[in-house]
């Protein structure tokens, strides 16, 4: 038996699970936010996901495929590159050509996964870039309010970003 529908099939599962959802999602509030009048404020959300998505996914599909590519130049003279050790003492080892094949999936594949994570913070980049001053300081800090409100969600979202 052949494996031939294989990838097609699990391409159709991952549509089923992720994308309808989604979508269905957005068309909803698509008919609510129309039905009000408010197509504008959806629009803007929306292109305020799109933006954040493609920034960070850029972002960070560039640091890890650029890091692997000067990881794979750097054991293409090694025919094994040994991760560490496994629970039996043996080392785990790969073989050097076997990595110079990843740096793209990966690349893709985390940019990807912390593209989606950075877009639902959407709302407080919005509030970074358009954030008014409040007029009033902080008397411990000194700093004004709204540093607090505007700023420092984004600073906190992506100090947990860069833990990840």
């Amino acid at each position: 038996m052949r494996l031939r529908g294989l990838p097609g099939l699990l391409l159709v599962a991952a549509v089923a699970l992720f994308v309808v959802p989604s979508a269905v999602g957005y068309y909803t509030d698509w008919l609510w936010f129309r039905e009000l009048g408010y197509e504008q404020i959806f629009l803007r959300t929306l292109n305020a996901q799109t933006l954040v998505f493609a920034f960070t996914f850029a972002v960070v599909y560039l640091f890890v495929y650029f890091n692997l590519r000067f990881a794979r130049r750097r054991t293409l003279d090694r025919p094994r590159v040994v991760f560490g050790t496994g629970a039996d003492g043996r080392p785990i080892t790969f073989e050097g050509r076997q990595i110079a094949g990843l740096a793209m999936p990966v690349s893709l594949a985390v940019g990807l996964l912390v593209g989606v994570a950075g877009a639902s913070n959407w709302l407080n980049w919005l509030s970074f870039f358009n954030g008014a001053p409040f007029g009033e300081r902080d008397p411990l800090f000194g700093r004004e309010i709204a540093f607090y409100v505007f700023q420092l969600p984004v600073y906190r979202a992506v100090r947990q970003q860069a833990r990840r």
